[in-house]
Parts: C-alpha cells; structure tokens; sequence
C-alpha cells in the first residue's frame, strides 16, 4: 500500500499536540480501466486535435489504471472497422 503526506494534519498534529510526526494517508488506488473510443473517419477531422488533448489529459490526470484507444473507422460505406490497441481490427 502507498502513502502520501498530509501536510495540513501533520501541522495541526504538531501544533495541537506538539508531536512531530508526519501524518500519513492512503495514497488513492487506481482501479478504473478506460476504453477510449475515437472515431478517426473523415468527417471528425477538424476533432483529432481535440480527441488527441483529451486522450493526453486522461493519460495525465493517472485517475485510470489502463487506458486503451480504439479507433472507430466508418470511411467504408455500409461498414464499421474498430482497430485496437494492439492493431486488432474487427470488422462490423
């Protein structure tokens, strides 16, 4: 198990109770996996900045465990292509 510093406790604790001892708590676990689905067909062009920022910010706000990417490719007519994260492609 991890543990971070609480600082505010550990000033409280000193200050109430004159004892310096740092005040330890549970890191947060990371239990949540992430499936990102991104439509990559022609028409979401002008969203691939956006898609790629927001894929960025998950990966750094480390709230999920994993975090996979698929792609949603709908260029073929009448046809649905999901490409994996370890280039698996599944054909709909």
């Amino acid at each position: 198990m991890r543990f971070f510093l609480d600082e505010d406790a550990t000033a409280d604790q000193i200050a109430r109770e004159g004892l310096w001892l740092p005040v330890l708590r549970p890191a947060p676990t990371q239990w949540l996996d992430l499936a990102l689905v991104l439509d990559v067909g022609p028409s979401m062009r002008i969203w691939r900045h956006a898609m790629r920022e927001l894929w960025q910010l998950l990966e750094r706000q480390g709230a999920a465990r994993d975090i996979r990417v698929w792609q949603l490719d709908t260029t073929r007519r009448g046809r649905v292509r999901i490409r994996g994260p370890a280039s698996l492609v599944v054909y709909f």
